[in-house]
Formats: C-alpha cells, sequence, structure tokens
C-alpha cells in the first residue's frame, strides 16, 4: 500500500512495484480517485500491462481517516467510513508512506503538520489496524531536507 502515491517520490514507488514480477497487488492512495485512462499521465513510466493486472488506485478522504483512527465512540457515518477503510487498508505485506508537503505548498505551518503528521499518522494507524498481522515491512518519506534543484 503506498500513500500519497501522486507525489514525486511516491509515484516512482507505485511504477516500481507494479514492475516488479514479485509484486502481486499494489494498493496506490491519492486524495482523489483517478479514473484507469489517466494513470498514464498520474505514473508517466508505467507499464499499462502489468498495471491492469495488479494497481488498484483508492481515493483517501485523510481528513475523515483522522477522525476514524482517533474516535473512541464512532458515530454510524464513521463506521461506514472505517468499513470503506479497513477494505484499503487490508491484507497488505509492505506499507510504503510517501505523503510529504513542504510549508510552502502547504500554504501554512499548520497545513504542513496536518499532512506530514497527522495524516502520516492516521496512515500508520490503518495500516496496523488492519494489516498489523501480514506487515513486515513499513518505509517513510519525508521532504525533510527536501531541495526539488538537487541532483
Amino acid at each position: 500500500v503506498v500513500a500519497g502515491a501522486t507525489g514525486a517520490v511516491a509515484r516512482e514507488a507505485v511504477v516500481l512495484l507494479v514492475s516488479d514480477p514479485l509484486v502481486s497487488r499494489v494498493v496506490a492512495l491519492s486524495r482523489r480517485d483517478i479514473p484507469r485512462d489517466e494513470w498514464p499521465k498520474v505514473f508517466p513510466i508505467i507499464n499499462p500491462a502489468a498495471a491492469a493486472a495488479k494497481l488498484t488506485v483508492a481515493a483517501v478522504d485523510w481528513e475523515q481517516a483522522t477522525r476514524v483512527t482517533n474516535a473512541d465512540g464512532q458515530a454510524e457515518a464513521e463506521e461506514e467510513s472505517s468499513a470503506a477503510l479497513a477494505a484499503v487498508f487490508t491484507g497488505h505485506t509492505h506499507a510504503f508512506n510517501g505523503m510529504a508537503t513542504t510549508r510552502g505548498d502547504a500554504g501554512s505551518a499548520e497545513a504542513f503538520q496536518r499532512v506530514d503528521l497527522t495524516y502520516s499518522d492516521a496512515f500508520w494507524r490503518l495500516v496496523v489496524r488492519h494489516s498489523g498481522g501480514t506487515i513486515r515491512h513499513g518505509t517513510l518519506v519525508s521532504s525533510e531536507g527536501a531541495d526539488s534543484s538537487s541532483t
């Protein structure tokens, strides 16, 4: 499962995972739904045949995911959301968190923290809750020290 799948680093992870013959399933998480015909634009060098066979793109509302993971007593609406999230987060062996932004791109320090801390925390909580028995490896990519002009 790959969070932040449309970001610069996670997008490349999705392409590599899809092309790896040892990987049978890739679930790419995005803030919005990405129709299959848009995959080549979002993941420019993806192998279309391999992607069709093993890639699933799932839209996740991270605000809602945060509420679900922090709720002690879930309301009925949150239970429905929780079931949808469980379907996305169940059965994974590897998790890659590429959700990251910069303060400049986020627009404020608070928005930056929301993505880099709050949403990231929700991602890991959902991974542990729904794939805790099968998860073998987790990776986190942070924007800390990122420089788009570096080579």
